[in-house]
């Protein structure tokens, strides 16, 4: 009823109330639309509608993959080329990870490099600075109570300043280097000496305040100092003040090597602040700086993203002996720019995969699919009864050969039937025998005689191995699953009977089983070929035998594989033999005795190339040969 109007009243109110809804095949586009009471009816019957719906939809495209190659091949091809763009997908992220990795790795390099340029430098003016201060002459100027001659006094001051000024050239980042001498009364630096003044002495206080080696900064220089007294002994003498200055700007230029197009480097420490240069942008390492993550560089993290402005950055960071942290940073759009563009090839290629993958679909349903389908009706044909249908083609191609091969099938299919009729008579001819093994109540109540007799005496291991024994028969005998096992399989279920019988019987004959040629192991066969041998021995041989029988079974390797199973029964006569040669070749199939249908089996499932034959043993019994055709 698509145009029926629900009404739903609510229980908890005596008072009734409405959601009016409308069914129809327009109503979910219109669903707001109108009057506020207009709602859709959100129920658990609409999930369930839509679910059985999916269900359907999925069930169809089961039913229609079963039945359709074309659509087969779209699945197919859909796959391959999903895996080609998740490959090239992958390999894809895997080299923006080894561009990104091998972009950290240089700045790491660079870093490293010049970092250790830097702080090399700043660490052998340090030790510069403490050496100086062994300088013999120095003594004379700080130390006016040894009272020197002016003459003495000149060649000490120019002694000093000289190697002063030979300090001015150890290093590229130094800028002035100044000697304080505040007993003398000397201020000295590379190119002159002279007298403190009032701005000197303000300065010499300002630095007498400072620790000794630690930075001190001012809006252009960072400033070491080295003082001639400990603090802690001599507060207020101090003998000799040396300060070394290193210019911001010097120090700047030795990281500009890495201050690259759309990147930037900078020096940081909660004491100095940024330090950048001209080619990068204070705001832009501002930013960065805020977005990192400080925790991370505090562990040890190195390496890490952020985006600024929507644009991402590489950053890449070290931390210095002096000057402290130097960050180094790049777009990653300008490293990646190789790549960027060979994903937009990679998409070309995407695209035309895919065209060629839908042309490939079309041609092969035109070139396979409707063959298939002629050669599909054919056998539709024959299902329904017509053996003589035939597929005519003027084709010489693969299908052309699977049409002969179908008129030919057409033609052969009335002996096939035949064929297969009789083999499925054997077949339960077969299992009517092995049923009648299963239950065998001689051979059952026997066993378990012997089996009793072993726990009485109690010989425990004997009657383990024992049942053992009868498990591993009747296991083999009661199993469902192929008519067909391997040789070595079926040879193991022949020597688990042998074993038990030579058990019941030791006082009256011996058992003599040989071992199968390793390469007929895995050689398959008939089911019960070789233990109904053994039981026919057993019970037609050796029954009359109160002592000294034997029963032999050994393999040869003659023209393909012999199996013998012998006796040395006294009852064979050349009649009796004779006779059993006739009935296994024989026509009728009137009376088919377990020997003839272990003949018929070889013969039907080797095509001919394999059976029995029947012989006088050398042990004077009969000798009972399954001879197979041919090499494993």
């Amino acid at each position: 009823m698509p145009d029926e109007l629900f009404r739903a009243a609510h229980f908890h109110n005596s008072a009734p109330y409405s959601d009016i809804v409308v069914h129809t095949p327009h109503f979910y586009p219109h669903i707001g639309a109108g009057h506020k009471g207009i709602k859709p009816l959100m129920c658990k019957h609409n999930v369930v509608y839509d679910l059985l719906t999916l269900a359907s939809w999925i069930h169809w495209g089961k039913e229609y993959m079963k039945k359709s190659l074309v659509c087969k091949h779209l699945v197919i091809f859909g796959c391959i080329i999903a895996l080609i763009v998740g490959a090239t997908t992958g390999l894809q992220i895997a080299s923006m990870n080894n561009i990104r990795n091998a972009a950290y790795e240089t700045m790491d390099t660079q870093i490293s490099y010049y970092l250790g340029m830097i702080d090399k430098e700043i660490s052998h003016m340090r030790r510069v600075q403490i050496s100086f201060f062994s300088d013999r002459k120095l003594v004379s100027i700080v130390a006016p109570e040894i009272n020197p001659s002016p003459y003495e006094m000149r060649e000490a001051l120019l002694s000093v300043k000289e190697k002063i000024n030979s300090l001015d050239g150890l290093s590229e980042l130094t800028g002035e280097i100044t000697l304080y001498v505040p007993k003398s009364g000397y201020v000295i630096d590379g190119a002159t000496v002279s007298r403190m003044r009032e701005a000197e002495w303000k300065e010499f206080q300002q630095y007498d305040t400072l620790e000794n080696g630690i930075f001190y900064e001012n809006e252009e220089e960072f400033f070491v100092l080295e003082n001639g007294t400990t603090k802690e002994t001599d507060m207020d003498n101090t003998n000799y003040l040396l300060v070394i200055t290193y210019p911001k700007n010097k120090i700047i230029q030795s990281i500009r090597p890495l201050e690259e197009k759309e990147g930037g480097a900078f020096f940081y420490s909660e004491k100095h602040g940024i330090l950048s240069g001209e080619n990068t942008d204070r705001k832009a390492a501002e930013k960065l700086f805020s977005e990192l993550n400080q925790t991370d560089m505090e562990t040890g993290g190195k390496e890490q993203k952020a985006v600024i402005d929507g644009k991402r950055y590489l950053l890449f960071s070290d931390e210095s002996k002096y000057l402290g942290r130097l960050y180094q940073f790049s777009s990653e759009q300008e490293v990646m720019k190789s790549m960027i563009t060979l994903r937009g090839y990679m998409y070309l290629i995407w695209i035309v995969i895919a065209v060629l993958a839908l042309f490939f679909v079309y041609y092969t349903q035109q070139t396979i699919h409707k063959p298939m389908k002629k050669l599909m009706r054919a056998f539709d044909s024959v299902k329904e009864g017509n053996l003589n249908a035939q597929i005519r083609t003027d084709s010489e191609d693969e299908f052309a050969y699977l049409y002969r091969g179908f008129n030919d099938m057409g033609r052969q299919i009335n002996h096939l039937v035949n064929e297969v009729l009789l083999q499925k008579d054997l077949i339960q001819r077969t299992e009517l025998k092995q049923l009648q093994a299963q239950i065998n109540p001689h051979f059952l109540y026997n066993s378990f005689f012997v089996l009793s007799r072993r726990v009485k005496r109690r010989d425990y291991e004997g009657a383990e191995q024992f049942a053992t024994l009868l498990g591993k028969y009747f296991r083999f005998l009661t199993r469902n699953g192929t008519d067909f096992v391997e040789l070595s399989q079926e040879v193991e279920h022949a020597r688990c009977y042998s074993d038990i019988q030579g058990t019941r019987f030791r006082q009256r004959m011996r058992m003599e089983f040989g071992e199968l040629l390793e390469n007929y192991r895995t050689m398959k066969a008939p089911r019960l070929i070789l233990q109904p041998l053994l039981e026919n021995a057993f019970g037609h041989g050796l029954e009359d035998k109160v002592k000294d029988g034997i029963l032999r079974v050994r393999f040869e390797e003659k023209e393909g594989l012999r199996i013998h199973v012998e006796d040395n029964g006294e009852i064979l006569t050349d009649e009796m033999l004779e006779n059993m040669r006739n009935s296994l070749h024989g026509e009728t199939q009137a009376e088919i005795t377990g020997i003839v249908n272990i003949h018929k089996r070889l013969q039907l499932y080797f095509k001919g190339k394999a059976g029995l034959l029947l012989e006088r043993s050398p042990l004077g019994g009969l000798d009972i040969c399954i001879w197979i055709e041919g090499a494993a």
